[in-house]
C-alpha cells in the first residue's frame, strides 16, 4: 500500500491525471486549479498522478514552508504512519541534504576538468546520475517502464562502476553469468522478483559477458573473478566464470553464416539488422579483448603478449596475415554483413542503407584493417554520416519495411536506427576519431550530441540528459531527442570522454596515456582510481593545436619512457601523472 501526505492540511487529493489536467489540458494550466472542488479520480486503470491541494495564507513579507512525502508499507496503516513520520520540513531538510551529499560522494572518485564547463558538468554529474538512477537502480524511465535486467544492457551500464566502485561491476558480472544456460544461451532480459525472462536467439547478448569481464580485469587486475563459481539457469552445479565466458564464445562460433562469419542469429525478418549493428561493436571486440589473460590454465600476466583468440581469427593488438575475405566498408562501397538472401548490407549497390556507421568505426577501433583503410573508413563517415546533430547510424534511410533486414526499416525515415543519430554508435564514432587523432572531428561529434546548449524548441528533450536517439535529416523533426533517461549511451559517452578524449585507458599492458584534446585546449585533467590506487593526470599542450601526441610523461616526478603506466604496487596510494603534449 502507498500513502501520500504533507505537513500542510490537505484539502483535496486526486490520483487521476485527467481529473487534474482536464481534457486536453497540460501542466502549465491544469484544470484542477480552476475548480473549487475536484471530482473523484482514483482508479486502477487510469493514467495515474499524485496531486494534493493545500490552502496557504502567506503573511506580508513572510514565508510558509511545507513538505509532502510518499511512503509505501505492507498495510494502509503502516504506509500512513511512515508518511506522517517523514512529511515534516524539519525532518526532510537533513534527509534531502544527506541525499545530495551521498550523490556527490558516490561520483567523487572520477572527476574531469576541461576548458568546457558544460562537458565537465555532463561527465562529472549528469551522465553518471542518469545511468545509476535510471538504468542500474530503477531500470526504467519515461520511455521504458520495466524493472527488468537486460543481459546486454545492464552489463554495459555496469562499466560505469569501474572507476567509481569496481565491486559493483564485479557483482553485476556474476549476476549475469548466473542467468546463462548450460549451452551458452542467455536471457535477453529477466525480472528479478519472478526470475522470469525471455531467452534470446541473438548473439550479441552473450558476448557482452566477455567484453565487460575483460574491462573489469584491465581496470582492477582482479583475476580471482575468473575462478568465481556461478551456477547456470538450468544447472545448479556452479562453474568458474571463465567457463561461462568460454561457453558464450562456443555458442557464437557454432552459429556462423554461409561465409563463415558469426551470425546475428535471430529469425529472419525480426530484429536482424539492429542486432547486426550491435554485433559489429560486440563480437570481435569481445574476442580480442578477452583472449590475453583469461583462461585459468596457463594464465598470463596482463602485459604478456597473446598469440591467438578463442575463435582463432585475430591475435589481439595485431592484424590478420591476409586481408579479410569481405571488402572493408570504408568508402561506402563494401559490406560487412549479408542478409539471409545473400544481398549485402552497407554497400554502394544498395538503394538504401548504403553505409552503416558501426562497420566503419569498429574497423578502426579493433584494428582489423590497414592504416590506409582505417583512414578511408573515417573519411567515409565524415562525408556521408556526420551531420550537425551527430553521426547517423546509416544513410540513406529505408523508406519502406524490408522483411529480410528487420524492424529498423519499419521506423519512419530519419528516426532512431533508421537514419537517425543512435547515440551509442555516435559515441563509438568519437572514440574512432580519437584513435586516428582527428581532434577536429572528435570535437565536432561530441559537441553535436552534448545536450547542454541545445535549442530546447528543436531538441525537445531534457537539456541535461543524453538521449538514446536524435532525429536525422530525413525526419521532419531534425534534431529532436528521444529516449532520454533510459539509455545506455550515457555510460558510453562517460567512458569515451575519459578513455579517448582525455585518453586514460586501462590496457593489458598497463594504464595507457594517449589523449586527443580538442583544438584550443591548453590544459585538461582527470582524477580516477586504477587497480586500487588513485591517479591525477594533468595534461598540458604546448600549442593547443589539438590531437597532439605525448612528448613527455612523468609519474610522481620521475620520467616514464613507456606510454603505459605499470600496475601500482601500493594500493591506496595517490599518484601524480604529468603529460606534455606536442
Amino acid at each position: 500500500m502507498a500513502a501520500f501526505g504533507g505537513s500542510l492540511p490537505v484539502a483535496q487529493a486526486t490520483g487521476g491525471k485527467e481529473v487534474f489536467l482536464g481534457r486536453y489540458g497540460d501542466l502549465g494550466r491544469p484544470a484542477a486549479l480552476r475548480r473549487e472542488r475536484w471530482p473523484l479520480g482514483f482508479g486502477r486503470h487510469g493514467d495515474p498522478i499524485a496531486a494534493l491541494r493545500s490552502r496557504l495564507v502567506v503573511p506580508a513579507r513572510g514565508t510558509v514552508t511545507g513538505g509532502y512525502a510518499l511512503a509505501v508499507g505492507r498495510t494502509r496503516e503502516e504506509a500512513a504512519a511512515r508518511t506522517a513520520a517523514w512529511r515534516s520540513p524539519e525532518v526532510m531538510r537533513p534527509v534531502l541534504a544527506e541525499a545530495g551529499r551521498g550523490w556527490l560522494e558516490r561520483l567523487r572518485p572520477v572527476q574531469v576538468t576541461t576548458p568546457d564547463p558544460s562537458l565537465d558538468t555532463l561527465v562529472n554529474l549528469w551522465l553518471p546520475c542518469q545511468m545509476i538512477s535510471a538504468r542500474l537502480w530503477g531500470r526504467c524511465g519515461y520511455y521504458q517502464q520495466s524493472g527488468a535486467f537486460g543481459f546486454r544492457d545492464q552489463l554495459q551500464d555496469s562499466q560505469l562502476w569501474l572507476g567509481l566502485n569496481p565491486a559493483r561491476c564485479r557483482a553485476q558480472i556474476l549476476l549475469h553469468a548466473a542467468h546463462q544456460f548450460g549451452d551458452g544461451a542467455v536471457y535477453h532480459w529477466w525480472h528479478p522478483l519472478s526470475e522470469q525472462g525471455h531467452v534470446t536467439r541473438m548473439s550479441d547478448d552473450l558476448l557482452w559477458l566477455a567484453f565487460v569481464a575483460a574491462s573489469y580485469l584491465k581496470e582492477t587486475n582482479d583475476f580471482s573473478i575468473l575462478e568465481e563459481l556461478v551456477p547456470c539457469v538450468d544447472d545448479p552445479h556452479p562453474a568458474p566464470l571463465a567457463e561461462h565466458v568460454r561457453q558464450a564464445f562456443a555458442r557464437v562460433r557454432r552459429r556462423t553464416g554461409p561465409r563463415g562469419r558469426p551470425s546475428s542469429a535471430p529469425a529472419t525478418g525480426t530484429t536482424g539488422c539492429r542486432r547486426w549493428v550491435w554485433r559489429s561493436g560486440a563480437n570481435r571486440c569481445g574476442w580480442r579483448s578477452f583472449s590475453p589473460p583469461c583462461w585459468p590454465t596457463g594464465r598470463k600476466s596482463p602485459g604478456a603478449p597473446a598469440t591467438g583468440t578463442p575463435d582463432g581469427t585475430t591475435a589481439p593488438g595485431g592484424r590478420r596475415s591476409s586481408p579479410p575475405s569481405t571488402p572493408t566498408p570504408g568508402t561506402a562501397s563494401g559490406s560487412c554483413a549479408w542478409r539471409d538472401d545473400g544481398e549485402p548490407l552497407g554497400s554502394h549497390s544498395c538503394e538504401r542503407g548504403k553505409i552503416y556507421l558501426n562497420s566503419q568505426t569498429w574497423a578502426v577501433l579493433n584494428e582489423v584493417t590497414s592504416a590506409e583503410r582505417a583512414a578511408a573508413c573515417m573519411a567515409a563517415v565524415k562525408k556521408f554520416l556526420v551531420t550537425e546533430v551527430g553521426a547517423l547510424l546509416l544513410t540513406p534511410a529505408y523508406d519502406r519495411p524490408v522483411r529480410e533486414i528487420g524492424y529498423i526499416t519499419r521506423y519512419a525515415p530519419g528516426m532512431r536506427e533508421n537514419g537517425g543519430v543512435y547515440t551509442h554508435a555516435a559515441t563509438w564514432a568519437i572514440a574512432a576519431a580519437a584513435k586516428l587523432r582527428d581532434a577536429e572531428l572528435v570535437e565536432r561529434l561530441l559537441a553535436a550530441i552534448n545536450p547542454v546548449g541545445k535549442n530546447p524548441e528543436r531538441y525537445w528533450a531534457e537539456p541535461h540528459l543524453l538521449p538514446g536517439n536524435v532525429d536525422g535529416p530525413e525526419s521532419p523533426h531534425l534534431g529532436r531527442g528521444g529516449w532520454t533517461w533510459y539509455t545506455g549511451s550515457a555510460a558510453w559517452l562517460y567512458r569515451v570522454v575519459s578513455q579517448w578524449v582525455l585518453g586514460v585507458r586501462p590496457k593489458w599492458q598497463g594504464l595507457r596515456i594517449d589523449p586527443c584534446l580538442f583544438p584550443g585546449w591548453r590544459r585538461a585533467s582527470l582524477l580516477r582510481p586504477w587497480c586500487g590506487a588513485v591517479y591525477r593526470v594533468d595534461m598540458e599542450s604546448a600549442t593547443g593545436a589539438g590531437g597532439n601526441s605525448v612528448e613527455g610523461l612523468s609519474l610522481d616526478g620521475e620520467p616514464v619512457t613507456s606510454p603505459w603506466l605499470p600496475v601500482p604496487d601500493r594500493p591506496g596510494a595517490t599518484h601524480r601523472v604529468q603529460v606534455r603534449l606536442g
